[in-house]
């Protein structure tokens, strides 16, 4: 396995998620993008289709549909944040959960805090980037695949 080359590609891949997920996304989307599929659809779609711009560049190789299905359902099911409140709730088992309200309730909560705010979104964020990693590889061998 040439490790440098999948480095490679998986620090352009990290790079360029950001730039796809961040820079052309609306405050709007950000905010409501968890509790709506629809708004959650319209960004997983854009940044998907602004990841495979790399494609341009022959990152995935013949790979293409593979790294897109990863990166669209990945995308999908972290931004409902559902795997955010699982590690808050379960994994740093924030005080916050011990006290009385909905579930939903103490998430906001933690997330209203200024230090649940930076862990959530670095989760988040950290989520998105595990899931580019088997990208990276298959794009480098795509005999891994079979």
């Amino acid at each position: 396995m040439n490790i440098s080359n999948i480095g490679g590609v998986f620090f352009l891949l990290s790079f360029w998620h950001f730039v796809s997920d961040w820079w052309f996304q609306s405050h709007h989307e950000a905010m409501n993008k968890s509790k709506n599929a629809l708004i959650r659809l319209r960004h997983c779609v854009v940044y998907t289709a602004l990841m495979s711009l790399l494609q341009i560049a022959n990152v995935f190789g013949d790979n293409l549909i593979t790294a897109v299905s990863i990166m669209f359902s990945s995308h999908f099911l972290i931004d409902t944040y559902v795997p955010v409140y699982a590690w808050a709730r379960y994994l740093r088992r924030d005080p916050v959960f011990l006290e009385e309200g909905t579930e939903l309730e103490k998430f906001i909560k933690f997330f209203s805090k200024p230090i649940g705010l930076v862990l959530g979104i670095t989760m988040d964020q950290s989520l998105h980037i595990v899931f580019l990693l088997p990208i990276a590889i298959i794009s480098v061998h795509p005999e891994y695949l079979y």
